[in-house]
């Protein structure tokens, strides 16, 4: 087989679509790319609290974000008394905060040994301990 000319009619068919419907060379085909994926509303809500405002405090002018800001608000409406932002404000530091691991000092221990002690003399029989 010889390699075909560029003057001979080209053959339209199953894998050879026609010469004007080929991409030029260098062309993509796909110009715009693959479309990006759609935030959700945590991601959307994140962007937003990261916004960095200006504020003024103290008589100096500070850039915070919006959720410091926030944050700051709802302290501020605490302590002026209002029990829907301490009940909030309680809520949020209850979920932030980890509790503090429980350490026995002596007097807990002698405390528990002696519940255990007696819950051994009562139920001595049935655990098969006496």
């Amino acid at each position: 087989m010889s390699p075909k000319k560029p003057s001979e009619p080209y053959e339209v068919g199953y894998g050879k679509p026609p010469k004007t419907g080929q991409f030029k060379p260098g062309q993509s085909g796909n110009p715009k790319g693959r479309p990006k994926k759609s935030k959700n509303s945590a991601v959307l809500l994140n962007l937003e609290l990261d916004q960095r405002i200006v504020i003024q405090e103290n008589g100096k002018k500070r850039t915070i974000t919006k959720r410091e800001a926030i944050l700051k608000q709802l302290v501020n409406g605490a302590m002026s008394g209002n029990i829907h932002k301490i009940t909030l404000i309680t809520k949020l530091v209850d979920q932030t905060t980890e509790p503090e691991p429980f350490v026995p000092n002596e007097q807990d221990e002698a405390e528990l040994r002696q519940v255990l002690e007696e819950f051994i003399a009562s139920n001595g029989k049935i655990y098969g301990t006496q």
